[in-house]
């Protein structure tokens, strides 16, 4: 079904109606935004516009020097706001200058403007000049469903539209939402479309993380090109680390993935099977003793990086072959394992070290596509997905397999 707030063909309008048509509707919710975007506490009525001039009717023949904003908020005083929003298409100084132009034409004396964008990008210095970013004021609306039916309204049409948005192309690089946890349950069953967005929004926030950076990972690297596969229920894609060395380094190097399934969440550093040479010597000149030492730093990290009974440190073990390229993998084996199986940790897991004998034996006699993966595995509903800190759980398990991350990297 359409949403009402479909009004327009090209999609840099259809949020800002949205916006407009929410904030038209709530008096109180108006007011509080304009005191979210200015700080401005504003006393006398306000009103809101689209697209228009207030109290005017825009004459064609001064359409060359009118220059009319997404919308415009004003009072009975000459204050106004001015919005211009971005989710495509670049902000631009010149623009921003004619709209101030044409508020004073107008006769406004305050003349204050709200930049939002969707792409990361660097507002023009000017006076009276704000800049927000859409996933800012997604994060505030979230803030007010519980006083405004018509900001919860905005909330879930923000989360359609980009959704639809990513899938149809519009939406390359920024984000429209905020990341605010992953809660799939029997009220909000899985959706591949909404694992998709969130997916986005986690990685999209995690590549500007310093932690991350301080890792090693390239936070311009996007991760996958095109990520498809509606029909199956898990969508993934990555952080890639920085070698500037190797070119692709996603085949090459190790990568920390973040997967979304109907029933868990992984949040593993995946070494593929086709790492680069040099670097699979050093895995797999490890000694049984080597290996088992690295997997216990690795272990005991994560059960710091965690925290639940709900979530588990695990090393996954995969040999696969392919029909084709376009083919999905066949699986000839896999191992997946509880890294406190290793032993020295308290709780119910019991000490069966010969798991990761197994995994040494495989590695070191490889003579098949192997891809190995280590990290923490969430089952879907335990605390650590719930609210944006998840992403803290995300990085600090990529964090924790840093020691393997070290013997695999590491320079002759």
């Amino acid at each position: 079904m359409r949403s009402v707030f479909d009004q327009y063909d090209q999609w840099e309008n259809r949020l800002t109606h949205a916006l407009a048509c929410s904030l038209s509707r709530d008096e109180r919710l108006l007011r509080r935004f304009v005191r979210w975007a200015t700080g401005a506490k504003i006393s006398g009525p306000l009103s809101i516009v689209e697209q228009g001039i207030p109290d005017t009717a825009v004459d064609e023949s001064e359409e060359p020097r009118t220059s009319l904003p997404d919308a415009w908020i004003s009072d009975r005083d000459g204050w106004c706001l001015i919005i211009e929003s971005k989710v495509m298409a670049p902000l631009t100084a010149g623009q921003l200058r004619r709209h101030f132009a044409t508020a004073r034409r107008q006769g406004f004396s305050q003349v204050e403007m709200l930049a939002l964008t969707a792409r990361p990008c660097e507002a023009p210095v000017m006076e009276g000049l704000r800049h927000r970013k859409w996933r800012e004021a997604y994060v505030w609306l979230r803030g007010e469903m519980s006083g405004s039916l018509w900001a919860k309204l905005l909330v879930e049409y923000m989360e359609a539209f980009e959704r639809r948005a990513v899938e149809e192309g519009h939406l390359v690089e920024g984000s429209i939402t905020s990341f605010a946890g992953i809660g799939f349950n029997d009220d909000q069953p899985y959706s591949y479309r909404e694992a998709k967005r969130l997916l986005g929004t986690a990685l999209n926030e995690l590549r500007s993380r310093p932690d991350m950076v301080a890792l090693g990972i390239n936070p311009n690297h996007l991760g996958r090109s095109a990520i498809t596969g509606s029909r199956i229920s898990s969508v993934w894609n990555f952080l890639a680390l920085r070698d500037p060395r190797i070119k692709d380094t996603f085949t090459r190097l190790p990568h920390l993935t973040l997967s979304i399934h109907a029933d868990e969440v992984l949040a593993m550093v995946t070494v593929p099977n086709g790492l680069e040479p040099r670097l699979r010597r050093n895995l797999s000149a490890l000694t049984l003793e080597q290996l088992k030492a690295v997997l216990h730093d690795v272990c005991a990290g994560l059960i710091g990086a965690i925290g639940s009974g709900d979530a588990s440190p695990r090393l996954h073990l995969l040999q696969r072959h392919y029909k084709s390229q376009r083919s999905p993998g066949t699986v000839d084996g896999r191992l997946d394992v509880d890294l406190r199986t290793l032993g020295g940790q308290r709780g119910r897991v019991k000490a069966q070290p010969e798991w990761i004998e197994a995994f040494h034996r495989i590695i070191v006699q490889r003579r098949s596509n192997l891809q190995i993966a280590v990290g923490t595995v969430f089952q879907m509903g335990c605390p650590e997905l719930r609210g944006h800190h998840a992403l803290d759980h995300f990085a600090g398990s990529w964090i924790a397999c840093k020691p393997l991350l070290d013997v695999v990297l590491r320079e002759p």
